[in-house]
């Protein structure tokens, strides 16, 4: 028995519209395979850039090679009692983003140290110590004993 012309016609635009669907397919895996969602990304607000660098040569000369490929930090307005925050947007992804109040630069090595190094607060004295991102230190020798203290514990993580 003969099949009727219009089940030919059914028939191939079955063929067209799975052909269309394969064609769909092809052009959006080849066209956004270029981007991912954690392509390395690395900025730092200009106001901040030689606090971040000089960050990543102290950790360096302690032994610590820790500067990311990515890394997103900026200067940004903060809720009152929020001197800085460091994060990541869970589900879109895991470039670590700093914001820092411009009121509070001093802020930036904490939050480079929870950034980087995934550092809990403190408690001990030293600059993870959750303060409100008020250091001080009156020598230089203070003020390095308390980069000691962050680059060798963070590090002791990263690595």
């Amino acid at each position: 028995m003969k099949r009727p012309i219009e089940d030919y016609f059914a028939f191939g635009s079955i063929i067209m519209a799975l052909a269309s669907l394969v064609a769909l397919i092809i052009f959006l895996l080849f066209f956004t395979s270029c981007t991912f969602i954690d392509e390395p990304k690395y900025t730092v607000d200009p106001k901040l850039s030689a606090i971040v660098d000089q960050f990543f040569i102290e950790a360096k000369n302690r032994g610590c090679d820790c500067k990311p490929q990515s890394l997103i930090v900026e200067v940004y307005p903060l809720e009152d009692g929020v001197n800085g925050r460091s994060f990541t947007i869970p589900g879109v992804n895991t470039i670590p983003h700093i914001a820092i109040d411009q009121d509070f630069y001093n802020t930036i090595y904490h939050e480079l140290g929870h950034a980087i190094f995934n550092l809990e607060h403190t408690n001990n004295g030293g600059l993870m110590d959750y303060n409100g991102g008020e250091w001080h230190y009156s020598t230089e020798s203070e003020r390095k004993v308390f980069l000691d203290k962050l680059i060798q514990s963070g590090c002791n993580l990263y690595k």
